[in-house]
């Protein structure tokens, strides 16, 4: 693999890979990207979904981005064309899911490191180098064990598949369209037993360098997001962390169950009564997990059969959201300083 031109100095880039706190605990969230619900099709569900010959139809989830400037909420919808591979000789369609979504939050996390990511500001272009190992190695540390396979198989997934986001009165042009990871140069299995410290690269999808280049990332708490079992807890925790940010005991954060059903994408059961109990087994693992201190269960205002969810956040939590602001200005007060 060829060695990438370097990079000119970026003051955000470096923002982006300074945190508050015990790097190896915090990552970044991406504010637009991290609220399109792509791995939102279970392995499960795609199991049902699959035909004879593997086809999968289109993943569609309609979705509100909530603009973190203004407040502004913008009714969206993502369509997912599935990746076709071929396993074991047969071609079967594949969505990406639980299994993607870990492996991206390790490239994330790696990105930062910058002997290991590239952003180039100008082009808005980010690359990140990595082995399959090395993300063996973090998902075993974290309790998600994959092999090489499992995690060679997601990359391509995420290469394969082709998304595409909309935004309300926009239907026919998209905001977005191509894939989880847009290009990959992959090492061969020869290449990797002549060295086994040989690198993949992936170039990572434009709203990535588009968010390094505006500061559209605040820090949260990886380590915690990594304990969690539960998707739908890593979702609420992530959206949390973006949009909590006057996170206090006094003030708990109000969330409808049609909210979380809309915008995660993750509650497909055909019973209610099961959907339900899948949120709250995720907030009691935001509990077990030193996010929220209790939650209450009510009625919405709007609509008396849709749940409200009021949650009090632990004093943890209060303080990773308190130094994800205190980064937030200086990294403001700083750029418009280099301006």
């Amino acid at each position: 693999m060829k060695d990438l031109p370097a990079p000119a100095p970026s003051p955000q880039f470096d923002m982006f890979a300074a945190f508050y706190g015990d790097p190896n605990k915090l990552s970044n969230t991406i504010d637009l990207w991290d609220a399109i619900p792509k791995y939102s099709c279970s392995a499960r569900k795609q199991v049902a979904l699959r035909d004879e010959s593997g086809y999968l139809p289109m993943w569609e989830c309609g979705f509100v981005y909530k603009r973190p400037e203004t407040g502004e909420k913008i009714p969206a919808k993502m369509q997912l064309k599935p990746a076709r591979l071929r396993v074991d000789g047969v071609e079967k369609d594949f969505l990406p899911s639980a299994n993607e979504e870990l492996i991206e939050e390790v490239l994330r996390k790696i990105f930062a490191d910058q002997k290991h990511g590239h952003h180039y500001a100008a082009q808005e272009e980010s690359y990140v180098d990595f082995s399959l190992a090395m993300i063996a190695r973090e998902l075993r540390a974290r309790g998600h064990s994959r092999s090489l396979e499992q995690i060679k198989h997601s990359l391509l997934v995420m290469n394969e598949c082709r998304l595409a986001l909309f935004f309300q009165g926009n239907d026919k042009k998209a905001a977005y369209r191509g894939a989880i990871i847009p290009e990959t140069i992959e090492v061969s299995r020869a290449e990797y037993l002549a060295d086994p410290k040989a690198k993949w690269r992936v170039k990572l999808p434009f709203v990535y360098s588009q968010a390094v280049n505006s500061l559209q990332f605040r820090q949260f708490n990886y380590e915690v997001l990594m304990s969690m079992s539960s998707q739908l807890a890593r979702w609420l925790h992530k959206l949390l962390s973006r949009r909590y940010t006057n996170a206090s005991l006094t003030q708990p954060y109000q969330i409808r169950y049609s909210t979380i059903k809309r915008d995660s994408g993750l509650l497909v059961h055909s019973r209610e009564d099961r959907n339900r109990e899948t949120v709250r087994d995720a907030l009691e693992e935001l509990k077990a997990q030193d996010v929220v201190l209790y939650y209450k269960t009510g009625k919405s205002a709007q609509n008396a059969r849709d749940a409200l969810y009021e949650l009090t956040p632990t004093g943890t939590f209060v303080s990773d959201v308190k130094a994800a602001n205190k980064r937030q200005t200086e990294n403001e007060q700083r750029l418009a300083a280099n301006k």
